[in-house]
């Protein structure tokens, strides 16, 4: 008897992610014990606004506070890629499928290029350029009905 095709779905924003799991054997998605993962928060604006000095003239600019966000959600996207990589190496899943809002998606698309040996790649079945994380699981089966096989 041949072992059932196991995919695993990542669900990722920028601070939030899900893990699913679905298997030939009965084609329903269900979610993975303990496979809800948080961002580490980002730190908060001080009161003292950011300055930064130009090299040509000498006068002072105002740093852009969002520019904060960006460390953080490039740390989560390298964890969820670890993670995936180590439950790959176990041989947890054969296919990937990744859900996730278009700038996490590019983070991720991103670090999975650098992989060198590419495993995680040839897993890769699909992308979703969508933020899927708060879809509750029963109504996702129709977003990834065109890239997981009935």
């Amino acid at each position: 008897m041949l072992k059932p095709i196991v995919t695993w779905v990542l669900l990722a924003d920028a601070t939030q992610a899900r893990i699913l799991v679905r298997d030939d054997e009965d084609n329903t998605l269900r979610q993975l014990p303990d496979s809800v993962l948080h961002a580490e928060p980002a730190p908060g604006p001080s009161d003292d606004e950011g300055r930064t000095m130009s090299r040509v003239t000498g006068a002072r600019t105002r740093l852009d506070k969002h520019s904060l966000i960006a460390p953080e959600t490039e740390e989560f996207a390298r964890k969820l890629v670890r993670i995936l990589d180590e439950a790959q190496r176990d041989s947890q899943f054969d296919r990937l499928i990744i859900c996730a809002a278009p700038a996490m998606l590019g983070t991720i698309r991103r670090l999975l290029k650098s992989d060198a040996k590419g495993r995680l790649r040839d897993t890769l079945r699909g992308e979703i350029a969508k933020n899927l994380v708060n879809v509750p699981t029963a109504d996702l089966a129709r977003h990834l009905e065109e890239l997981t096989p009935a």
